[in-house]
């Protein structure tokens, strides 16, 4: 059984988790001397959760362009 359905998460919560684990996977930089991954500075949680939602949003209705 998946851990996170054994834990009793929301689909939602599940879909968040997964795309903000890729987004730091792809955008943040991995420190060598320290076992902790540095996301951009110049992004807010708000521009995080934006593009979030953007993507979800995209994940809806795949025809619509932005």
């Amino acid at each position: 059984m998946n851990k996170a359905c054994s834990k009793g998460l929301s689909t939602k919560t599940i879909k968040a988790r997964s795309w903000f684990q890729e987004f730091v996977r792809t955008s943040g930089d991995s420190m060598p001397h320290e076992d902790k991954v540095c996301l951009p500075a110049c992004l807010t949680k708000r521009d995080i959760y934006k593009m979030y939602a953007e993507d979800m949003e995209r994940m809806r209705n795949p025809s619509t362009v932005s």
